[in-house]
Parts: structure tokens; C-alpha cells; sequence
């Protein structure tokens, strides 16, 4: 039995986490061995109980604010107890996890969630491109963020694997459902919902999204507009002195992390993201599967999941006045809503499963431990069946 270390710095409530968590459940379910390593304590919002409802071993090791040497040792206790045939990375915990990895001789996965540029630091690159010239296989989570690891790095040919959602948790929900969370919620029925999913956080730019959408609140007869905001972060007082600044308290509704997404995006109307930069949002395939229009910045793999006017509108990053007018188009042409919902539901059927992109990682995770990857710059990486030409 093969067994997989998946090495993460946090277990709490992002995309990234989420997604090292299904891919988890799913090797599980297939009959690889796995474990987790999450680098800090575990904190309030934490997604561990899905792996301990499996018996997954998961080892928080209790780092400290900026670089922790102790993470060195710890982690390599962690290696000589669950004796793992391969290392598998995700966001900064490659700088830790590397070198007992590569002392050890295991082949190493490291996952790129955005764009190179902006996944680590100046020394992070640094650290990353020496990891990469030792072995150490980068797998992108979009085409756009495989080009962005060559300009950083100087590798070509990286594997690409999309991230992918659990398809059964969305999808359309009886009017009955959508109708009793709306009263839950305080909402009216014909009131319209645009739904952001996404951390308080500054490259999300929940500030550009809250002009645009106060413009939209301003100019809108058709319907009483709200926006939701699910999900938290250091930008939360912020982006609610901006709520007041911009008299919008009684239409912007800010829920925090929560578990329901699913239920949300089945009672919404429209999703929206504004992001400055993205890598492969799981929010927007999620928002697709619900089958909902999706509003969005063109940034990163995001022009690689909608297809702008089919299954949503895509707008230029950092543009008020053109990201309030995709959305008043949204609100007020109901057939294009219509059309756009069917679509984007069948691309997420036929695209975004998790299924596929765990195939393909067990596919990656066979050809890192045969050595077909090779393990110096530039070599040529995966096979056609490990990259993935994502709806463009």
C-alpha cells in the first residue's frame, strides 16, 4: 500500500485546504495510506473532523509567527513515524517539509495554488527554486498558473491538474429549500442575491467588489440586490467600516465561514469575485455546479472555467464601473441568467469533479515515484493524461 504525507499549513476553512482535504478522503477511499501534516495548532474553524471521521492521522505541530526551525524536526519526526512513500506539499509548507524529504530520498509533489509570483515571498521563491532544481515536481492547479512557475522558476512542461468539487453537494435545490433558507436568513423571495465566496483578505479585493456593488444598489429598479459575503480574515473590520462608509448595512450581509455553502449558493442568485489575483478557485466551479452565472475578474485560471457571455461574465481586474455593470446585467437579463445556469452546471458536470483530479494526482504521485518526471529543471514533465485542457 502506497502512502501519501500531505503537508499543509493549516487545516482552517480556504480553497486550498478544502482541497487538500477531498483529495485525501478520496486517496482514502481508494486505498492509499494517508496522513496530514498541518504546520500550526489547530485552530477554532478547522475542516480535520471529515479526516478523523475516517481515521486519518492528522499531526499539528504548533508553529510560531515567521520562520520556525523547530517545524524542521517535527516534521521529520513525522517522516520516521508514518515512514511515507511520498511527500506531497501544498502553499508555504515546502520550505519545512523539503529537506527531510529529500535527505530521505522521497520523491516530492509540491501543488502551486496561484500564481508563482504571489504563492510566497522573495525567499519562498527562493527556497522553491532551489527545491525545484533538486527534485522536487511542481504541479500547477491551472495552465495560466503552469506559465507562472516558468517565469518564476524557469521550468517548462509542468504536470497540470485542476482542482475539482464533490458535484452530488450542489446542484439545483428544490424551491421549498431555497425558499425556507431565505426566511432563515431574513431575505425576501424576489429579493436578488449575488454570493462571494471567498477570504477577507486583501488579493480577494472585497473593497472594489463593495463600490461596484453599491453602484449596482444605486442603479437597480428591477430588484431589491443584496450581497453576501461568506467567509472571514484580517480585512473583516475593513471591509465593514467600508459597508458604513458606503450606506450599504442593510443590503451587504457578512456571514463569516460557514458550512452551508451549498445550501447558499442553491438560494442565491449570481455569484461574484473580484480578485486582484487567482490560481483555480474552487468557489467558482462550486458556484457553476449550483448552477449559477458567475461574475468574475479575468485573472489567473479563472478565463480557464468561464466562459465569458456562456457561462458568465468576465471583467478586467481593478475596473469599479465594468465589474457594476456585469453585475446589473446579471440582475436585470433573467433569460441570459437562465441560460448561463444551464450551461455553466453541465461544463461543472463534465469538467470540475473531484474524481478527475484525483485520478490525476494518483497518476502524478506513480510517475513521481517511478522517476518519469525526472528530477532536474526543464526535463520534460508529465504525460498527456496528467495535464488537463480545462473549458476555455
Amino acid at each position: 500500500m502506497i502512502h501519501v504525507l500531505q503537508v499543509v499549513p493549516s487545516l482552517e476553512l480556504g480553497g486550498a485546504e478544502r482541497m487538500v482535504v477531498d483529495l485525501t478522503l478520496r486517496l482514502h477511499s481508494d486505498g492509499w495510506e494517508v496522513s496530514v501534516v498541518s504546520l500550526w495548532s489547530r485552530a477554532a474553524q478547522t475542516l480535520d473532523q471529515r479526516l478523523k471521521n475516517k481515521q486519518i492521522p492528522v499531526f499539528y505541530l504548533g508553529k510560531t509567527l515567521g520562520f520556525d526551525t523547530r517545524m524542521l524536526q517535527h516534521i521529520d519526526s513525522v517522516v520516521r513515524k508514518v515512514r511515507p512513500d511520498i511527500v506531497h506539499t501544498h502553499l508555504g509548507a515546502i520550505r519545512y517539509a523539503m529537506p527531510s524529504a529529500l535527505i530521505r530520498r522521497l520523491p516530492v509533489l509540491h501543488t502551486v495554488h496561484s500564481l508563482a509570483e504571489h504563492e510566497t515571498n522573495l525567499v519562498g521563491r527562493f527556497i522553491n527554486r532551489f527545491a525545484m532544481a533538486h527534485g522536487v515536481v511542481p504541479v500547477a492547479v491551472a495552465n495560466e498558473v503552469a506559465r507562472s512557475i516558468e517565469r518564476a522558476y524557469g521550468i517548462t512542461k509542468v504536470p497540470v491538474i485542476p482542482n475539482g468539487v464533490d458535484l452530488h453537494e450542489f446542484g439545483a435545490e428544490p424551491d421549498t429549500a431555497r425558499s425556507q433558507w431565505r426566511l432563515d436568513e431574513g431575505f425576501g423571495q424576489s429579493d436578488f442575491i449575488f454570493v462571494s465566496v471567498a477570504g477577507l483578505k486583501k488579493p480577494k479585493n472585497h473593497l472594489l467588489l463593495l463600490h461596484a456593488f453599491s453602484l449596482v444598489a444605486m442603479r437597480s429598479t428591477a430588484a431589491q440586490p443584496h450581497l453576501v459575503l461568506v467567509g472571514d480574515g484580517e480585512l473583516r473590520a475593513e471591509i465593514e467600516a467600508q459597508v458604513r462608509c458606503l450606506g450599504v448595512q442593510a443590503m451587504v450581509h457578512i456571514l463569516g465561514w460557514r458550512t452551508d455553502i451549498p445550501r447558499i449558493l442553491a438560494s442565491a442568485d449570481a455569484f461574484v469575485l473580484a480578485s486582484d489575483y487567482e490560481g483555480n478557485p474552487l468557489s467558482v466551479m462550486e458556484a457553476m455546479a449550483a448552477g449559477k452565472p458567475v461574475i468574475c475578474t479575468a485573472v489567473g485560471g479563472i478565463p480557464e472555467l468561464v466562459s465569458h457571455g456562456v457561462t458568465g461574465l468576465l471583467v478586467p481586474p481593478g475596473d469599479v464601473e465594468t465589474l457594476a455593470g456585469a453585475m446589473m446585467r446579471v440582475l436585470e437579463d433573467r433569460d441570459m441568467r437562465i441560460a448561463m445556469s444551464s450551461v455553466a452546471m453541465e461544463c461543472a458536470s463534465m469538467h470540475f469533479g473531484v474524481d478527475k483530479m484525483v485520478k490525476r494526482y494518483e497518476n502524478a504521485y506513480h510517475s513521481a515515484m517511478t522517476g518519469r518526471f525526472g528530477n532536474t529543471r526543464g526535463e520534460a514533465g508529465p504525460n498527456d493524461q496528467l495535464s488537463s485542457h480545462v473549458r476555455q
